[in-house]
């Protein structure tokens, strides 16, 4: 409901504050800005109904209103949730105290360990989630590496790839550069994660919008 949300903007900066009703509310707004042109930064300060905070402050996100569950009933919707998603490894560990969610474990591939975090996060009594799952990968060299990423980045439509620098040490990658939108910096993080090989991620792109 965007009669509850105030926004404000500062130089490409967008804060949203106010109070809403689910979490799902919550990730629609987030996802919302990050689609807007012109956008450098963003601060989501909505808070859902019944959030009683007690999170990691970069984890700041609001509490599912209405939730009775105990802990072992919120831990078995989340295993339930992930034994019917195909894509995610039987290796993920599953922690919850007090609502809170955190994650552990080892993937093949980025994509399931944002699948994951997505299905634990739209399970029902889930007050934050922190992921501290860890994706593995095969052994490749480094310019395999950067070659790689390299190539999907020219391919993608969203990314303006020459403006966008890889480098390679092992299998950490880091982004340099300028992009122009948010959404473009998360589709270049996006296309580089589905690189084989790739373990790490730092993303070092400046917004600078046309």
């Amino acid at each position: 409901d965007a009669e509850d949300i105030g926004v404000t903007v500062d130089n490409g900066v967008v804060t949203l504050a106010g109070r809403i009703t689910t979490f799902s509310q919550y990730s629609a707004a987030d996802r919302a800005v990050h689609r807007i042109a012109g956008v450098r930064a963003f601060a989501n300060d909505l808070k859902v109904a019944a959030f009683h905070g007690g999170m990691p402050d970069d984890l700041e996100v609001a509490a599912l209103g209405g939730g009775t569950l105990n802990d072992t009933e919120i831990a078995k919707g989340i295993a339930d949730a992930f034994d019917r998603n195909v894509v995610l490894s039987p290796g993920i560990t599953i922690r919850v105290v007090d609502g809170g969610i955190t994650l552990e474990g080892t993937v093949a591939w980025y994509y399931q360990r944002d699948a994951a975090e997505a299905t634990a996060r739209s399970t029902r009594g889930v007050r934050w989630v922190w992921n501290m799952i860890t994706v593995t990968q095969p052994a490749v060299d480094a310019a395999t590496i950067e070659e790689g990423i390299t190539r999907a980045l020219v391919r993608n439509a969203t990314v303006d790839a020459q403006h966008v620098h890889v480098q390679v040490r092992g299998r950490h990658v880091t982004l340099t550069g300028e992009v122009h939108s948010l959404a473009e910096r998360q589709e270049a993080a996006a296309a580089t994660w589905r690189g084989t090989g790739v373990s790490e991620i730092t993303n070092h792109l400046r917004v600078v919008p046309r």
